[in-house]
């Protein structure tokens, strides 16, 4: 045995050297070159019968063959690949299937990832004990969750607390199919939701999709509105024309002086339904785009001087001050006619709600390079603050019995926006009780004229 080991010892550092040999010899791999002349080098100390296999015969031949200068293949050459080759080229495939395979499963993720980022639905992936396993950016502001909250990873149910939600859910899951249904998410902001919920195609995942419904709702709430306002709106006067219209048909009236006090009335109402519906197609056309603006640079004071000629002898009748302060060199980029709709309309609601002795003021100056602003503030009655976002919708009325009794068919305000809105310009109400009202109207200004 020690015989042999010392055989063996030697052997290697042959091999060595042979290997390094090769090297020189030939254009061959380094490591491979070391292993054959290894193999060739313990061949020759192996016992005879051993050295007598047809492969350590080969690697003798080759290895002679390259001391004597002979020009040929390695018998380990890849013309004649051994089990370690083909072993090698066996991982390598492997090793490339497998990075194509992850690269797929990279462009499938994030494909994914984009399409849920873009939706505008809130979506939610639970797994079948409903934790969430994923979620798009939408979640978190449709739920109103806490900042920083990351819904992945925790429950469905710790999600939310809302127990319509966990209905649906535990329905779809209880049935195996999809489930939908609608609820009113409490939080800092009331929300309408409708919520579906599906099985993935493999069954192992179920996805939420949320649809907020609150804006399509709130349309709803408006139609809804907008017809039963119409509809008392127009009753009033139509009640009052049908009811006088058959006295004076069911009566034998011989004092003129009362017939023509229902032909007063009468006619009265007519006006008001005819203003009613003028309005209304006015509304209808802005909202529509109907309206054509002709957007001119024009001087602004022509605008309230026609304003002026129309309520100027209202003003006088209800012993109320008018004080306007512009100036003539002020131009403004607008529609002349329906600019004198809108300040007829403020002035006009000024006066109503301003007792006698009071006063109106109307101050108009620039504001910036590119802005023009106009205040119409009175010292009227005031409207309450929690009242002023809603001042410009249709039909609204702080105070219906009064708004009523000073006139108006309640559209005034909402043209008035709506043309403001058409001229790229701003609108804000200010208000306090008992303080008066200002109304802030901002219009694009003309610089070149």
């Amino acid at each position: 045995m020690p015989a042999l080991a010392i055989r063996l010892v030697l052997g290697l550092l042959a091999g060595l050297l042979a290997g390094l040999l090769a090297g020189t010899l030939w254009d061959e791999t380094p490591d491979k070159n070391v292993l054959v002349g290894i193999v060739v080098a313990l061949a020759f100390q192996l016992p005879g019968e051993l050295r007598r296999s047809r492969k350590i015969a080969a690697l003798q031949r080759w290895a002679l063959a390259g001391v004597r200068g002979e020009s040929k293949s390695p018998p380990l050459s890849s013309a004649t690949p051994d089990a370690i080759d083909r072993l090698g080229r066996t991982l390598d495939a492997a090793r490339n299937q497998q990075l194509e395979t992850r690269k797929g499963l990279v462009w499938e993720r994030d494909r994914l990832e984009a399409i849920l980022s873009a939706m505008v639905e809130a979506v939610l992936v639970i797994d079948l004990a409903g934790v969430v396993l994923r979620a798009n950016d939408r979640v978190q502001a449709l739920l109103q969750l806490s900042d920083g909250t990351d819904p992945l990873g925790m429950p469905i149910w710790d999600v939310t607390r809302d127990p319509e939600l966990h209905r649906i859910v535990r329905e779809a899951m209880e049935s195996g199919n999809s489930a939908s249904g609608e609820f009113d998410l409490i939080g800092e902001e009331a929300r309408r939701l409708r919520l579906t919920v599906g099985p993935t195609a493999d069954h192992t995942a179920w996805v939420l999709v949320f649809h907020d419904m609150t804006e399509q709702r709130r349309l709803e709430l408006v139609r809804t509105d907008f017809v039963a306002n119409v509809s008392h709106e127009l009753q009033t006067p139509l009640t009052a024309i049908q009811g006088f219209a058959e006295t004076l048909l069911e009566s034998e009236l011989d004092d003129l002086k009362q017939v023509r006090r229902y032909l007063s009335i009468i006619n009265r109402n007519s006006e008001r339904v005819g203003l009613l519906i003028q309005d209304l197609l006015v509304i209808s056309d802005l909202e529509l785009g109907r309206v054509p603006l002709s957007l001119l640079a024009s001087p602004f004071v022509p605008v309230l001087d026609e304003v002026m000629e129309l309520l100027e002898s209202v003003a006088r009748d209800k012993n109320v001050s008018i004080e306007i302060t512009t100036n003539a060199d002020d131009w403004i980029m607008g529609d002349h006619d329906r600019l004198v709709q809108v300040f007829l309309n403020l002035i006009d609601n000024a006066l109503k709600y301003t007792a006698a002795g009071g006063a109106i003021r109307v101050i108009a100056e620039v504001q910036g390079e590119d802005r023009f602003q106009v205040r119409v503030i009175d010292t009227g009655i005031g409207i309450p603050e929690a009242d002023l976002p809603r001042l410009a919708e249709r039909f609204y009325r702080v105070d219906k019995a009064r708004s009523r009794e000073a006139g108006g068919t309640g559209l005034g305000l909402s043209i008035v926006r709506h043309i403001v809105l058409a001229h790229k310009g701003d609108l804000e109400f200010i208000s306090r009780v008992g303080f008066g009202t200002e109304v802030v109207v901002g219009l694009p200004r003309a610089r070149n004229r």
